[in-house]
């Protein structure tokens, strides 16, 4: 539980960074069309599966607008997600927003992909429960609802019942 806390935290703080250090531009790369980003419930983010290393993320996602200071976080920003990528473990979260997920001062283009089950940005509750089912754990705080599901790590939070952003960590090994 304690882990699954300290993941939250590290997305949601990544997140933040990569808001701020939004630019209104778009990244050269080799997956240029944001649309092509399908969200793979435990298996990862288009090209790149949950695990693969630093080099294999860019080649796939094109070289990060910005990093963080250790370099965990890429942050593509003017696409509308962000992956952090441990040295060890490899690729293991992405945080994929909308502009209505950022403070309004900054600029942040809207994640144009959607995931394996056709959710995307601007879905509402009744869709993401029709594709993935009850959430594990649902939770409502400042007008904004989360909805998390264990078995593939992902959490979705809507507001006035549209997607605003999609993160998804690696799931947890099988015991």
């Amino acid at each position: 539980m304690a882990g699954n806390r300290i993941v939250i935290l590290v997305v949601s703080l990544v997140t933040c960074l990569a808001l701020q250090s939004c630019r209104d531009r778009r990244a050269s790369s080799p997956a240029s069309d944001a649309n092509a980003l399908t969200i793979a419930p435990g298996a990862g983010m288009g090209p790149v599966r949950f695990g693969a290393p630093k080099e294999t993320v860019i080649a796939a996602l094109g070289k990060p607008e910005s990093t963080d200071a250790g370099g965990l976080a890429l942050m593509y920003p003017s696409r509308g997600f962000t992956v952090c990528v441990h040295p060890r473990a490899g690729f293991f979260s992405v945080s994929c927003y909308t502009r209505k997920a950022a403070p309004p001062d900054l600029l942040v283009c809207d994640f144009a992909g959607k995931t394996s089950a056709g959710i995307g940005m601007g879905a509402s509750r009744s869709q993401i429960i029709a594709a993935y089912g009850k959430a594990d754990n649902e939770t409502s705080t400042s007008g904004q609802v989360e909805l998390y599901y264990a078995t593939t790590g992902m959490r979705f939070v809507l507001l006035n019942d549209q997607l605003i952003q999609l993160m998804m960590e690696r799931p947890p090994k099988p015991k």
